[in-house]
């Protein structure tokens, strides 16, 4: 009954509030395929569109984290969710084909593995 209620807990949409510029946007963490780092610029790439806004990748994966997110090199931080395949180094999530550290490689491919383990045990 514990591994029910920790994924129920899991599939509750839950959100994030960014600024871009003069807009605020209610990020669904669902939607989130992965952020990016681009200097100090955090681009959110989702579902509905990219969202950019200014920040610091640790601050936002402290956040995340906690929510099936995977840090898979230092510029990417991936929801799980989204990963379609992970093969030569590399993850697709959604369209987009994304580097998997060399470092970070078993840890990336383990986190995948336990992520789909969770969700096909439901």
């Amino acid at each position: 009954m514990d591994k029910v209620n920790r994924m129920a807990e899991k599939k509750k949409d839950k959100s994030i509030t960014i600024k871009t510029g003069t807009a605020t946007h209610r990020l669904l963490l669902s939607h989130i395929q992965y952020v990016e780092v681009v200097q100090h610029l955090l681009i959110f790439h989702t579902e509905d569109g990219d969202f950019s806004t200014r920040g610091v990748l640790k601050d936002v994966e402290a956040v995340l984290e906690e929510n099936g997110f995977y840090k898979c090199n230092k510029c990417y931080l991936v929801n799980l969710r989204h990963v379609r395949s992970v093969r030569d180094g590399m993850a697709l999530v959604g369209n987009d084909q994304l580097q998997v550290s060399r470092a970070r490689k078993k840890a990336f491919a383990e986190a995948v593995a336990a992520y789909i383990g969770d969700m096909q045990s439901i």
